[in-house]
């Protein structure tokens, strides 16, 4: 998940977090993940490296990833049972 810094205290937050858990500030300004660079709230590509953040993209694709796991997971234990 994409990085966010608070401009009151530097605390890096979570991007989908409105207010700084350490001070209370809003004030909270994106950061690229891949190089660092300052984003604007609106900014989906990164003007100094072009990395996509997307943060719904990468929700997205976490939220697969862990369906795809707990498939697995079910799928073993399925298979294991009808050996037994």
């Amino acid at each position: 998940m994409s990085l966010s810094i608070c401009k009151n205290c530097g605390l890096e937050v979570k991007s989908n977090m409105k207010t700084c858990p350490q001070c209370g500030g809003t004030s909270i300004t994106l950061k690229c993940k891949n190089c660092g660079n300052e984003l604007t709230p609106n900014e989906k590509m990164c003007s100094k490296c072009n990395y996509s953040n997307n943060i719904l993209m990468e929700v997205i694709i976490e939220s697969c990833f862990a369906l795809a796991i707990w498939g697995v997971i079910v799928l073993f234990i399925l298979v294991v049972s009808n050996f037994k």
